[in-house]
């Protein structure tokens, strides 16, 4: 695997098995491990660093935690819906695989967040 980068921004294109560098394009062997937004790779310290502004990277973050929350409540709901009706219209308690189901979720919900 490498690493393709502009050459002339340094900003991380992409990442590919098979890649001939050229005028444009250049290539390392290193793979950048960080989350970052927009990501750039300095070819003289072979380092990854992140170039978007704290402005950009908060509008980024608040898209991608509500995007994670819209995934998540709907899984949620679908998971739990038809038994609360059930607990509510005939006092079915609900399965203990279901509420350990939604605990995970949650849990999973909680890591992902920025």
């Amino acid at each position: 695997m490498k690493t393709i980068f502009d050459k002339k921004t340094n900003l991380v294109i992409s990442v590919e098995d098979d890649f001939i560098e050229n005028k444009f394009f250049g290539t390392t062997e290193l793979l950048c491990v960080d989350n970052f937004i927009l990501t750039k790779f300095n070819p003289n310290t072979n380092e990854f660093y992140e170039s978007a502004t704290k402005e950009e990277i908060n509008e980024f973050n608040a898209k991608f935690n509500n995007e994670l929350d819209i995934k998540y409540t709907k899984l949620i709901s679908d998971l739990v819906d038809k038994h609360v009706q059930k607990l509510a219209t005939r006092q079915i308690p609900i399965p203990k695989e279901i509420l350990e189901e939604q605990q995970r979720l949650i849990n999973e919900y909680k890591q992902l967040i920025r």
